[in-house]
């Protein structure tokens, strides 16, 4: 049994000590300290003498008067202090572990319902914004926990079947996707890059990637053309359509 510390009633323990002189105090003092950290004094004497730091003499004198205090090796107010102490420290762990295990509960409730809400940055930012309405120590609280609990993208990592079935449900290139998905996480530094749930933040990216995709149609102008475009935009000039007239190429100067 290892305890950290240990209750001492100097009211009571001088009442009970008035009798025994300063070496006896001394080494009464060191049982009673051995006896609390192991339970038990060793049934020898020159063990005994040895925890009372006295020599054998000493111990032959004085040994007799504090064993009184021990009748068959037991102190019975040691042994009742440490099945208090006992029981208050097994009590403070039961209520930890069910505090803990409640949290951890309903942290996994309130993931599944968010179903990652911190996939994308724009969605950070408007998660952010809601938290504040929280009280402040629960905020940080929960976010040290959440925290805890991330882990990194692996730097192999490849959607499971199950995401790429969501992909292939949404209209999504799941094999382009996944490879800017990888990228952009495992190049996150810090916090930022720790996620409780990739499957959920995956899952995230590809309804953000398809809003994108009907919202932005996909161009099929090819490179000559989007470069003509761009020239045309930055001069202000009206784009006609997407036939290339040759005029608009600028003419590069040899070498």
């Amino acid at each position: 049994m290892s305890i950290p510390y240990m209750p001492i009633y100097w009211g009571d323990y001088l009442g009970d000590t008035q009798h025994l002189t300063a070496i006896e105090h001394g080494g009464y003092l060191l049982l009673i300290s051995h006896y609390w950290r192991t339970g038990s004094i060793p049934n020898d004497e020159v063990k005994l003498s040895r925890i009372s730091r006295m020599t054998m003499k000493q111990w032959n004198n004085h040994g007799p008067t504090i064993m009184e205090f021990f009748p068959d090796g037991k102190n019975k107010r040691i042994d009742r202090e440490l099945s208090k102490v006992g029981l208050k420290s097994e009590k403070m762990r039961l209520a930890s572990e069910k505090r803990w295990n409640t949290n951890e509960d309903a942290k996994s409730l309130k993931s599944l319902d968010a179903d990652d809400a911190c996939a994308l940055p724009e969605q950070s930012i408007s998660n952010a914004n809601q938290n504040q309405n929280h009280n402040h120590i629960k905020e940080e609280d929960n976010n040290y926990k959440r925290t805890a609990l991330a882990t990194r993208l692996p730097d192999d990592w490849n959607p499971s079947n199950a995401d790429i079935e969501f992909a292939n449900q949404t209209g999504v290139d799941w094999i382009k996707n996944a490879e800017i998905f990888r990228d952009y996480w495992v190049a996150q530094p810090g916090v930022k890059g720790r996620k409780a749930n990739w499957s959920a933040t995956w899952r995230n990216w590809v309804r953000r990637a398809s809003e994108q995709r009907v919202t932005r149609p996909q161009s099929k102008e090819t490179a000559i053309e989007m470069g003509i475009r761009l020239i045309r935009e930055i001069q202000d000039e009206p784009h006609t359509g997407n036939t290339i007239d040759h005029h608009d190429f600028i003419s590069l100067p040899r070498q």
